[in-house]
């Protein structure tokens, strides 16, 4: 078969005198068969040829291809020619269902060359001879038809099966939510053994140490802690002055307040003050702690603040 290519060249003009052609943009249609079976592909080819520094753009019609069918659009290939231009090709691949003589639409090339003027070159219609796929004289044989569209069709029980499955899920959601926002019932924390706790202390060995600040400073945080936790008195973030003052607003035994305030004004020293106790007075304060602390979670004490 022939190919047919057709050749459109755009020179463009400044004042009466012509741009060499070197500078011009050249735009080429051609098809690669003129005459086709029915239904088969051919190809439409676009190349472009520009100078380095212009700037083409191909622009089809709203209608483009009809009454072909565009089966396959092929990439813009660029090639760099010897001569400095660049050549640029594109194929399109058509079909047509139709039996008879039609034309090819033109096509477009916007262009902006390297000087800033601005044109355009349309193609001219390329004309396509379809033939039949039947022989001549045949009439029990349909020529061929272009590719249906099958629209499937779902079963109005898939999509009841589809609202069942949402609505199910919904639920779930729902329930786990639901759930998550009960309020939990926690458990009261265990009880805590005081006397245990200062046993502890005496067992990190910070006498032997000479590590009197902390020594003194977690003896002091046990007993405040007891007495939060068997006083209505808040002694954790309270001075020694403002824990004596509340022990006795709740008539606690005189002694016991002030065997209180005694150790927590000799832990200040230690921990302010840096006063250096020495061996025996530390162990004779976790004696003296210690007997605070026995005072504080046997029944009677409980039951002189209750009164």
């Amino acid at each position: 078969m022939r190919k047919i290519y057709f050749f459109f060249l755009f020179a463009i003009l400044f004042g009466i005198q012509t741009v060499p052609i070197s500078a011009a943009v050249e735009f080429l249609t051609g098809v690669d068969r003129d005459t086709i079976t029915i239904g088969d592909p051919f190809v439409l080819r676009l190349r472009i040829h520009r100078g380095a520094d212009d700037k083409a753009e191909i622009a089809y019609e709203k209608d483009f291809p009809q009454p072909f069918e565009i089966r396959y659009t092929g990439g813009v290939e660029t090639e760099q020619l010897e001569n400095g231009r660049v050549r640029e090709t594109q194929d399109i691949v058509l079909a047509i269902y139709q039996v008879g003589a039609f034309r090819v639409p033109p096509v477009s090339v916007h262009f902006v060359d390297a000087e800033g003027d601005s044109g355009k070159i349309t193609s001219q219609p390329i004309d396509v001879l379809v033939r039949s796929v039947r022989p001549e004289g045949t009439t029990d044989i349909r020529d061929v038809k272009p590719p249906m569209v099958v629209v499937a069709q779902i079963p109005a029980w898939f999509w009841l099966a589809v609202g069942g499955l949402i609505l199910l899920l919904a639920g779930l959601v729902w329930y786990v939510y639901r759930r998550g926002r009960r309020p939990r019932s926690e458990l009261p924390p265990p009880p805590v053994n005081w006397l245990e706790e200062l046993d502890r202390v005496g067992q990190l060995g910070l006498i032997e140490q000479e590590n009197y600040r902390q020594y003194y400073s977690l003896l002091s945080a046990v007993l405040r802690r007891c007495l939060e936790d068997k006083t209505p008195v808040h002694a954790v973030e309270r001075t020694t002055f403002e824990i004596g003052r509340d022990l006795r607003a709740q008539a606690f035994d005189d002694q016991l307040v002030m065997a209180i305030e005694g150790f927590l004004n000799e832990a200040d020293r230690v921990k302010f003050a840096k006063f250096a106790p020495r061996d025996y007075m530390a162990r004779e304060a976790m004696d003296g702690v210690r007997d605070i602390v026995s005072s504080l979670v046997t029944p009677s004490v409980t039951q002189e603040v209750a009164e």
